[in-house]
């Protein structure tokens, strides 16, 4: 505590000036703690020394006006004369004096106030900035008549610098930190909106900024930065006391009415359109917490100079609140950054696409604006959500012309979690979607599809994938689009002859007009030395070492110049676009793109030499597994994508084309053994034969219908002589043809050896439409359910999707279950309407079904790759058939067994349950089909 020389000066505002009463002198306490000042003194008292004012100096007193006059300030001053932006006036009927400073704290006559002043605020001083005083001074002015008026008593001053804590936020990653030096934002370049008495406060961490009463302020970043369209802020924010408004901002300058949008409130009672901002959802509540991210470069571009909070109560929000202190919020583990960049392998590197979103064919088509319907990119970079309908585009950093995307071989993995009408992707030169009907080339089509749920004649602007993902299942596409887009290279010559996708390989047929033969050289020959050299039309590439020629591709020879068309014109790809439409309902679509890659040079690192490897069973699966192993173990082979490696052996246009080509091995080595038992081999005498295939399946011949089993007696020698040693092909059957689910069914109704035969499952009802080659009737159905007395005994096999030895051996699920049970069990004659066996759509709709399965356990199937041309051939060696009973489940829960292991699709698993519908599911079953006729049961 220092005590100061009651040794009062007069105090002025003008030089010259005589605003102090000199005859009236302040009065001391006597414990020396108080002045009482009466009538119109302008009084100062110097400092025992100079004190230094900086951005963190605070003045704190009391004060009580007994009698109020035209204003009362109190100021700290390097000289006796005040220029204005030396004092604060603490009452004062007048709003704002000229060049003082106000607060907005409010005193009432005859009661004691305590006011805290941020000083160093008020005259706007920064960081590092000081001001040197010498004397405070009391200003209790009146300038009527009646000097002697007013009185008011000051006490119990402390001047101090106040410790501010620095602010922190994330800036792109790295933690930046602000100093605490609190500026007054305003509205416009002219106006006062802050309450400079109204400090915002920031703990020791620094992670949250608390701003109560009226407070506009603005701090400086230590550095400034640029908002791009991929900019997002994120904070959480807590509303304690709602005003008019609560906002934050980021500016480029000092007032936020400027040419753009650059302040986002979050909480407030007023309408923000009288401010330059957005008013961000939700709205956040008095007591609630809520954590913001917005893509601010959305809405504004530019250079960020300050970091800006609001809580604006400028007229008092709450009745008697005069000094506008109501009102708090607080901003919190504030960070800046970009949202995430899409990585896109490129060859050998990773292209990052900026996550600046665009409509792609049209915004109308898109759910729009899209800052609220925004693709959600992992923050890995490796993948793309779409929620909802979305036509969404990433422009990439640099165009890619068709000469540097090489092969164009392009892979991704795509899951499909709620279905739309139509998902894909798209490699496009515009945005401008394809049109199946336009021969201009702006308009090719450039969207291959990944799904699509509406009539085929609805999709021909899209290109149709092999394979369409169905809901809640993943895929890993791979497409050659060189060979599957069209018009990437247009010719704008005369010539009508379209130009070559891909373009030609450079190649060097001669030099200096030699051989004579070579010359003129045609486009993309070389190596030339003036255009005189090149066909006619054509003009000679003078290049430097490598560099690209028009038209052309391939690296040619170092410094050879070659021949190319001046009129060739490349369709450079400039964008990367998403498509996940659903136009019935804009909310429904959820389909998400990962690690997609483009592979520029697609070759084969085991195509030069002869390999082999075994498998125990040869399905997809693991045929890829044992290309992969034969990969990592060759020195040569930079990859170990065994997908990408077989693409490059079958040169294949889709992944699809791969796997079917490992179906087509497979199924040749298993072939080679297998044996047709439908052929004659069942018949007993000329009478029978052929008929098994004719009429036995369909419900006929003399095996369904005779009392005894002498005609079947060859089912019995077959099961016995090949059932265990051969694997028995599927009968050419219209019942059993293309069976879809990879899974059949018998029913049997009747039994030629018991006359109440076993059973276990009710008819539901047939449709003689799935099944009109066997029912003779092009359309009808049968209407049974579970209180019928037609009971049937049904039981199925499924083999899988996978091409494995499940899939060779369904021939002898098929003769168990459809022939030895008719010669050893009796059971025979189909549902009327429906076959005795078929595929699970033209069976009968069935309450349950039991389950054979057969295996192979020991059988191998030796593959070899030829170099020489270039082929996988592969042989099967037969271990021993084993036949069960699907470890005791029913058809359904074995065919959810292979939908687990990757061997069926959950939505066929889900048509399953439609087929066989268990217990009690019989009423809604039938409902569901009498539906489709504008039917229902009574």
């Amino acid at each position: 505590m220092q005590y100061l020389k009651n040794d009062q000066l007069s105090y002025t505002r003008d030089t010259g000036g005589a605003q102090d009463e000199i005859d009236f002198w302040m009065s001391l306490s006597e414990d020396h703690t108080a002045v009482q000042m009466n009538g119109n003194q302008w009084k100062a008292l110097a400092l025992n020394e100079p004190y230094y004012v900086t951005h963190s100096t605070v003045l704190e007193l009391d004060i009580v006006v007994g009698q109020s006059v035209d204003f009362h300030a109190i100021c700290l001053d390097f000289d006796l004369e005040a220029t204005g932006d030396e004092c604060v006036v603490v009452q004062s009927p007048i709003d704002h004096l000229d060049d003082f400073h106000h607060m907005t704290t409010k005193l009432e006559t005859g009661v004691t106030k305590r006011l805290v002043i941020p000083f160093g605020s008020f005259i706007g001083l920064g960081g590092g900035d000081s001001v040197e005083v010498k004397y405070i001074a009391f200003i209790q002015d009146n300038d009527h008549s009646a000097k002697h008026d007013g009185r008011s008593t000051w006490s119990n001053l402390r001047l101090y610098d106040s410790e501010r804590h620095n602010i922190k936020l994330s800036l792109f990653g790295e933690t930046v930190e602000i100093p605490n030096i609190q500026y007054a934002l305003s509205n416009d370049a002219n106006d006062y909106q802050d309450s400079r008495d109204h400090i915002m406060s920031v703990p020791a961490d620094g992670n949250t900024i608390v701003a109560s009463g009226n407070s506009w302020k603005y701090v400086i970043l230590p550095s400034t930065f640029t908002v791009t369209p991929a900019t997002v802020l994120k904070f959480t924010f807590k509303l304690f006391e709602e005003t008019e408004l609560h906002g934050i901002c980021l500016l480029d300058s000092t007032h936020i009415k400027d040419s753009r949008n650059d302040c986002f409130f979050t909480a407030g009672v007023q309408d923000h359109s009288d401010r330059q901002g957005v008013k961000v959802n939700p709205s956040t509540e008095v007591g609630q917490e809520h954590t913001y991210e917005i893509n601010i470069g959305s809405y504004f571009t530019g250079e960020i100079m300050y970091l800006g909070f609001i809580v604006d109560n400028d007229i008092g929000f709450t009745t008697g609140d005069v000094e506008k202190v109501y009102g708090q919020s607080s901003w919190s583990n504030i960070e800046i950054g970009s949202l995430p960049s899409l990585d896109i392998g490129l060859g050998s590197d990773t292209v990052a696409v900026e996550n600046s979103q665009i409509s792609y064919k049209s915004s109308s088509s898109d759910n729009t604006p899209i800052r609220d319907y925004m693709a959600s990119i992992s923050e890995d970079g490796s993948s793309i959500n779409l929620v909802g309908n979305m036509w969404r585009a990433l422009e990439l950093p640099t165009p890619l012309p068709p000469t540097e995307l090489g092969d164009f071989v392009v892979s991704f993995d795509f899951t499909l979690d709620e279905a739309g009408e139509i998902h894909g992707i798209c490699f496009d030169e515009n945005l401008s979607f394809g049109n199946a009907d336009s021969p201009q080339d702006s308009e090719s089509r450039r969207c291959v599809s990944t799904a699509y749920f509406q009539d085929k004649s609805d999709v021909l602007d899209v290109l149709l994938s092999d394979f369409q993902t169905r809901q809640g299942e993943s895929h890993r596409y791979v497409l050659n689009l060189s060979k599957m887009f069209d018009k990437l290279y247009v010719n704008e010559s005369s010539d009508p002859t379209p130009a070559p996708t891909p373009p030609p390989n450079l190649v060097r047929v001669g030099n200096n007009g030699n051989p004579s033969s070579a010359f003129p050289l045609k486009v993309c020959e070389g190596d030339c030395d003036n255009d005189s050299e090149c066909s006619p039309g054509l003009k000679c590439f003078q290049r430097n070492g490598f560099q690209m020629v028009p038209g052309c591709d391939g690296a040619g020879g170092s410094g050879d110049d070659y021949c190319y068309d001046p009129l060739f014109k490349e369709k450079n790809i400039k964008y990367i676009a998403f498509i996940n439409d659903n136009d019935a309902d804009r909310s429904v679509g959820n389909s998400t793109y990962g690690n997609i890659a483009i592979t520029t040079s697609l070759s084969s690192c085991l195509r030069g030499e002869d390999f082999d490897f075994q498998l125990s069973d040869c399905t997809i699966k693991n045929f890829l597994e044992k290309v992969e192993a034969t990969m990592r173990n060759k020195a040569d082979c930079t990859s170990t994508d065994p997908l990408l490696e077989l693409f490059a052996i079958f040169d294949a246009t889709q992944e699809m084309d791969v796997y079917n080509q490992i179906k087509k091995i497979c199924t040749s080595a298993y072939k080679l053994d297998q044996y047709d038992f439908a052929d004659n081999t069942l018949a007993i005498d000329e009478a029978l034969e052929r008929q098994l295939v004719k009429e036995y399946i369909d419900g006929g011949t003399v095996m369904n219908y005779e009392a005894e089993s002498n005609s079947a007696v060859m089912i019995g020698k077959v099961k016995d002589n090949f059932s265990t040693t051969r694997h028995f092909s599927m009968p050419k059957h219209h019942a059993l043809d293309n069976c879809e689910m990879d899974a059949a069914m018998c029913c049997f109704v009747a039994s030629r050896t018991d006359p109440d035969p076993a059973d276990n499952s009710d008819v539901c009802y047939v449709d003689m439409k799935a099944s009109r080659y066997t029912a003779h009737v092009r359309d009808g159905w049968s209407i049974y359910g579970e209180l019928s007395d037609d009971s049937v005994y049904c039981e199925g096999f499924a083999w899988g999707n996978d091409g494995g030895i499940a899939s060779a051996l369904k021939g002898n699920a098929l003769f168990k279950v459809g022939f030895t049970d008719n010669f050893s069990g009796g059971k025979v004659e189909q549902v009327p309407g429906a076959p005795l066996c078929g595929c699970m759509d033209r069976m009968p709709v069935v309450t349950n079904a039991a389950c054979t399965d057969v295996t192979d356990p020991t059988s191998v199937v030796d593959v070899h790759f030829d170099s020489a041309l270039g082929v996988f051939d592969a042989s099967f060696t037969l271990g021993e058939i084993k036949y069960g009973n699907c470890d005791g489940l029913n058809l359904v829960e074995h065919y959810e067994t292979l939908v687990s292991v990757g061997k069926a699709r959950a939505l066929d698993a889900d048509y399953m349950h439609k087929r066989v519908v268990g217990e009690g599911g019989c009423g809604v079953a039938i409902n569901d089909f009498l539906s489709t006729k504008g039917l229902v049961m009574g």
